[in-house]
């Protein structure tokens, strides 16, 4: 990281560093599993020259990061490790040994919480420098009269850039905050009203970005994404950007994406009703879809679920399974059972990550769960994708709430007749793998299901993605690794003609990484469901997508 980031009174800087890290455990376990199999290798004497260079890089990454997080040991071993595979000679047994301590300490380093050194003072604080002719850019006095416009914080690196958007400042009527090199925020002063943040920066830059996010109000972000080096765009998302501009886009035309970014909210387009008797877990759930831009109503009692529906008349309903006196699933059975609210779609929060509890509440009429501890960003993509969803699915054929029985929208069937198409299909596999695909035959056909299957993702797609397609299954369990077009294709090409109104599509993958469920359902996806999976709940999700 480049350097420590001084808060603003009322942010905890552990805290910020403690949610990006939780937001990138996962790929960092990643590169901790290419050392280990690098490693592995290097004892059996079969390490390949390109894996043994990709190990070194990995190691070299985790050495930096690891202690940036407060991981010493961690960053210890990697810097061991670092060493140990730099070269080309062959590497002695006794130091294949060593490393393979080493990397067995990396992985248990880094399976506690972070916990990040003590900040450094700084020898001056920094102070908003406004953006007035004639003022300057760091270091020195401030001109005492202060331009009545927001103050935005500029985060960017080279004095001739800053100047640049100081100048672009002072025609939109903003103040200018110059970030220094370190992320310094100041302790005094008012807080910016939004930030540009360089991604080319490094680490510190997502450091910042929590930062301004963790503030109270949140400090809006837009993050500059260079040309000339990768950035990781997800995780400046997790870590708060709003949005993302070229780094070599013109003074007038990030101001302007400021000036946007700083409008009046539009009015929420979704309402969503949140059940949850904890308050702590309903702060999470209304902060996760609120910043999606939803309306979200909180409720704590249950025994006032059907006022809150009458008043608010919600779009969606989440409802925690385990709620005092009654239970979220019973409650979503009884919804199931009045007309008024039977089509209402519903998501149930649980604590129960197992596959028995989790197909209990499917049972129940649950159209998605969503296991706590949740992150916000996967719960709000879920949310969204299934309000659009129900949105283009009333849109064929309009649901009634005045209590009048509802007509069963039955996507597959209302184009009977239109599509030359195989109209006995229920549900299309497509997997590649032949051992997974019969036994996703066997419980298929056992449960008297009619199904068609392919292996490849062009061939399904030449199937599934026409206009109008050849095939117009009511659901697609389809795998993401497929050759020819991997599964993320197929669903693209899906959505591009149209196909995913009537045809329910459930991503298999071999991960369950937070960027690919979001891929997924932002894709157009149903439901996303990792590998190894329960068979008996993959086919209550099957049932929950075809509405059985």
């Amino acid at each position: 990281m480049n350097g420590a980031v001084q808060t603003a009174p009322g942010l905890d800087p552990t805290a910020a560093i403690r949610a990006i890290w939780n937001s990138n455990r996962d790929e960092v376990m990643g590169r901790v599993a290419v050392l280990e199999d690098a490693v592995a290798a290097a004892i059996e004497g079969r390490l390949s020259p390109e894996n043994r260079v990709a190990a070194e890089r990995e190691a070299h990454k985790l050495a930096g990061a690891a202690g940036t997080f407060g991981f010493g040991r961690a960053s210890e071993a990697a810097r061991k490790l670092e060493g140990i595979l730099a070269g080309t000679d062959p590497i002695p047994l006794d130091r294949t040994l060593v490393a393979a301590d080493e990397v067995v300490a990396l992985r248990g380093d880094l399976s506690r919480d972070p916990s990040p050194p003590a900040e450094p003072a700084p020898d001056r604080p920094l102070t908003p420098v406004p953006a007035t002719q004639g003022s300057p850019l760091a270091g020195g006095p401030p001109r005492q009269e202060a331009p009545s416009g927001p103050l935005v914080a500029i985060a960017v690196a080279g004095q001739g850039r800053r100047k640049q958007l100081a100048a672009a400042a002072i025609d939109r009527g903003f103040q200018t905050l110059v970030i220094s090199e370190n992320g310094w925020l100041p302790q005094e002063g008012p807080p910016p009203a939004a930030a540009l943040v360089d991604l080319g920066e490094g680490d510190g830059s997502l450091v910042l970005l929590a930062a301004l996010a963790a503030l109270d109000p949140p400090v809006p972000s837009l993050a500059l994404t260079p040309s000339n080096a990768p950035c990781d765009r997800v995780s400046a998302a997790r870590a708060g950007a709003r949005g993302f501009l070229s780094a070599e886009a013109s003074p007038g035309e990030l101001f302007t994406a400021v000036q946007n970014l700083l409008a009046p909210p539009k009015a929420p387009e979704s309402t969503v009703l949140v059940l949850d008797h904890l308050p702590a877990s309903l702060s999470s759930v209304h902060a996760a879809l609120q910043n999606a831009g939803l309306a979200v109503v909180g409720l704590t009692e249950p025994a006032r679920l059907w006022e809150a529906m009458e008043e608010t008349q919600p779009d969606l309903l989440i409802l925690e399974s385990s709620l005092p006196g009654v239970g979220g699933a019973e409650l979503c059975q009884v919804l199931r059972s009045d007309a008024r609210w039977a089509s209402l779609p519903v998501l149930l929060l649980t604590a129960y990550d197992n596959a028995a509890a989790t197909a209990a509440l499917f049972d129940a009429g649950a159209d998605d769960v969503v296991a706590s501890p949740f992150d916000g960003a996967d719960l709000a993509a879920r949310v969204r994708n299934r309000l659009k969803r129900t949105r283009a699915l009333r849109g064929h054929a309009p649901v009634a709430r005045d209590g009048d029985p509802l007509a069963v929208d039955h996507p597959a069937t209302r184009t009977a007749g239109t599509v030359a198409a195989e109209d006995d299909v229920q549900v299309v596999v497509v997997e590649d793998d032949p051992l997974l695909a019969e036994l996703l035959r066997h419980a298929l056909t056992t449960r008297g299901y009619r199904f068609r299957h392919f292996t490849d993702g062009q061939a399904a797609a030449d199937e599934l993605a026409g206009s109008p397609p050849a095939l117009r299954p009511r659901v697609v369990l389809l795998d993401v690794g497929l050759p020819a077009l991997n599964g993320f294709g197929v669903l693209r090409q899906m959505a591009l003609t149209d196909n995913l109104a009537s045809t329910r599509v459930i991503m298999l993958t071999a991960h369950s990484s937070e960027t690919e469920i979001l891929n997924a359902l932002e894709l157009g996806a149903f439901d996303h469901v990792a590998k190894p999976f329960s068979m008996p709940v993959l086919m209550q999700r099957v049932r929950r997508a075809l509405g059985d």
